[in-house]
């Protein structure tokens, strides 16, 4: 009978064992199940321990043994209930479990000793491994709905059947070995052996194939996932081999591959790819073996959709397996609307730098705390007079005159309170201590790092404040010149109309030659008007031919001949030059030599002679008209051929005229092709002023 007791009892011992081991195994390999499989190894190795105290505890410490063996068997049986409760995701160790446990070890601990209640010990044993078993068991049916609950019913039954045979073998050594349906105590011991044996082996196995199956699970939603977020990616990626082929690719647009999807794997880069795109591939694959990933490489390709730019990324995959060479994953990201913006940005920016720079008007951009320069254009240094380098040193504080220096905290406020301040007249003091009237607007922006700027608009009211005062000149001059031939003419009507005039040949001529005279003058101040206002209106036309240029000079000579003084206006054009022609209108040319030579005669003493000559310069022909007058004072050079610009302003001058002869006259030989320009006269006496038109072919 020992032999036969033998062989359930070995084997138990060796699958607990074997279990416990891959319980464990399983507990490190997959860390969301460590604690379940943690107490059913330790169940299992409480099974182990108690069948080896069976068989090599000493025959003489037998009351030790029996302690022990009892107690071992609740304990196992216990953990196997924590473990399988934890497993199916409840608390493991209850209070109540806690404390049935621990009154069932002190009340089988306090009957071993009790030698008159063998019976009831065994009973009382039998009955908690029963229970332990049999909570197990409804554990296992509740678990449903889990894929495996045919296997968690097997499992149940196995358990609940040891329990159940645990206290029929009690019951059979109580009743004296009877058996019952036909089960001895022997033949109940051998199947409670083998009972815990298959309850061990398949919770065992129930427990491994639900983790294997979760497991697997679980690589399923990550590789769904990993799907998902491939099929999400606007971005091709590629694996490629050790082998320098293919081995697999991912492309949410086929439209964005070189060929055709099926003709990739298994290829080559060299098969498939322009050269130089294989050649970056080869360097990023070296990175890659050099420092684990390489990033940020842009390459164009162009593809049956036209062409398109990538930014291209690599990273290294290991083998599994140690010592096989790793794969290369590259990652094609299509950057064609960045490169795009970027162009256009670009564009906008190179654009904004020109217009800042070459600006007519003074910009510049100060920082808001310190009021410092941060950048000028060359308008603004221009206004103020100071170099790049000197406004680095400076504030917009410094270039306020003194008495203005509450304006840049004026200024402060509005820009913290409104962001933008102006446009307002201010005064600049300029680095040669002038003081020059701006109208200063100014905005309050913030820079890319987040600090507050300012961007100034300065704009330069020297030449509008001038060309006002020149235009209120102009209207009082032209005032002044039409009345006076107006108040001639109505003076030597009004004689006329008197009787003594009336019988008076002769006086009545002079009166009719002077309103005559007067109507002259009045008609060509008129006729100025008109021409600025054609000019402002660009409408002022010309109709060029070739013709002589000789005989428009002797024209515009006998206009402007005084009476009485054939010599006052002289020529001195050769035989030779007499021949030279230009492509010009006729009468524009000689209204514009018209205009020169009465200027010259009225800035000349009375008998002063005015020259003009003819010479060919090359492919130029130059008429000048010289006079000894007084000249054109140097301060007013620049301004000489603006419109109502004249060096005696004012209605009180000395001289007669509108101020437009000399800017209609630019005008006209500007359209004419030519140009005209001012120079003083011979030792620097008297004025000269040039006109320059090209040679036409026929001269």
């Amino acid at each position: 009978m020992a032999a036969v007791d033998l062989t359930p009892l070995l084997s138990t011992a060796v699958v607990a064992a074997m279990c416990a081991i891959g319980l464990l195994g399983l507990s490190w390999l997959g860390p969301g199940r460590r604690r379940p499989t943690l107490l059913l190894a330790l169940a299992y190795l409480s099974f182990v321990l108690l069948t080896s105290l069976m068989f090599f505890w000493p025959q003489e410490w037998v009351l030790i043994r029996t302690a022990l063996v009892g107690g071992l068997s609740l304990i196992g049986a216990a953990l196997v209930l924590a473990g399988i409760r934890d497993f199916f995701g409840r608390p493991p160790m209850p209070p109540l479990l806690i404390g049935l446990v621990v009154a069932a070890l002190m009340a089988h601990t306090g009957l071993v000793w009790i030698e008159s209640e063998r019976e009831l010990r065994l009973l009382f044993l039998a009955c908690s491994y029963a229970v332990f078993r049999l909570a197990t068991s409804w554990v296992l049916v509740q678990a449903g709905t889990t894929r495996l609950w045919g296997a968690a019913l097997a499992v149940a039954l196995f358990m609940a059947l040891d329990g159940l045979l645990s206290v029929l073998r009690v019951t059979q050594l109580m009743g004296d070995g009877l058996p019952w349906f036909g089960i001895g105590p022997s033949l109940a011991q051998d199947l409670n052996w083998m009972l815990l044996l298959a309850s061990t082996l398949s919770s065992a196995v129930l427990v491994l194939v639900s983790s294997l199956l979760e497991t697997a699970d679980k690589y399923r939603e990550e590789a769904a996932g990993l799907r998902s977020i491939l099929d999400a990616m606007p971005d091709l990626l590629f694996e490629i081999g050790p082998d320098g082929r293919y081995k697999s690719f991912h492309t949410p647009d086929p439209g964005l591959l070189a060929v055709s999807p099926d003709k990739i794997v298994g290829r080559r880069p060299e098969e498939l790819l322009p050269e130089p795109l294989c050649q970056l591939q080869r360097r990023v694959m070296t990175e890659v073996d050099q420092h684990g990933r390489s990033f940020g490489h842009e390459y164009a390709l162009d593809l049956p959709i036209g062409q398109r730019w990538f930014e291209l990324s690599a990273s290294c995959k290991h083998a599994v397996q140690p010592g096989k060479p790793p794969s290369y994953i590259f990652l094609a990201r299509d950057v064609s609307a960045r490169k795009q913006t970027e162009s256009q940005l670009e564009y906008r920016t190179i654009l904004l730098d020109h217009l800042f720079v070459s600006a007519p008007v003074g910009l510049c951009l100060t920082r808001f705390e310190n009021r410092r320069f941060v950048q000028t254009n060359a308008a603004y240094r221009a206004i103020c007079g100071y170099s790049i380098e000197e406004l680095d040193r400076l504030t917009t504080a410094d270039l306020m005159p003194p008495a203005d220096r509450e304006i840049p905290e004026q200024l402060r406020r509005e820009l913290a309170d409104n962001r933008q301040f102006g446009p307002t007249d201010i005064r600049l003091l300029c680095r040669d201590h002038s003081i020059k009237s701006v109208r200063l607007t100014a905005f309050l922006v913030l820079g890319p790092t987040g600090e507050e700027l300012v961007w100034n608009l300065v704009e330069d009211l020297t030449a509008s404040r001038r060309l006002e005062r020149l235009q209120q000149e102009f209207l009082s001059n032209i005032t002044h010149e039409l009345r006076t031939p107006l108040t001639a003419i109505s003076g030597a009507l009004e004689l006329m109309t008197q009787d003594a005039v009336k019988n008076d040949h002769a006086q009545s001529e002079r009166l009719l030659a002077m309103a005559r005279r007067n109507l002259r003058r009045f008609d060509g101040l008129i006729g100025d008007l008109l021409d600025m206002e054609q000019i402002v209106s660009n409408q002022l036309g010309v109709v060029l031919r070739d013709q002589p240029l000789a005989p428009l000079i002797t024209i515009a000579m006998k206009i402007n001949q005084p009476a009485g003084k054939s010599s006052r206006v002289r020529s001195t054009v050769s035989p030779d030059d007499e021949h030279l022609q230009a492509r010009v209108d006729s009468d524009r040319l000689v209204q514009a030599l018209s205009s020169l030579i009465s200027n010259a005669m009225k800035f000349s003493p009375d008998d002063a002679p005015v020259t003009v000559s003819l010479v060919r310069q090359g492919r130029i022909v130059c008429i000048t008209v010289t006079d000894t007058g007084v000249g054109v004072p140097e301060a007013f050079r620049p301004y000489l051929f603006d419109p109502f610009a004249q060096a005696d302003g004012g209605s009180n001058r000395h001289r007669q005229g509108s101020g437009l002869g000399l800017p209609i006259a630019r005008e006209l030989i500007e359209r004419m092709g030519g140009r005209i320009g001012y120079s003083p006269g011979p030792d620097n006496v008297g004025s000269r002023f040039h006109i320059e038109l090209p040679i036409s072919k026929a001269g």
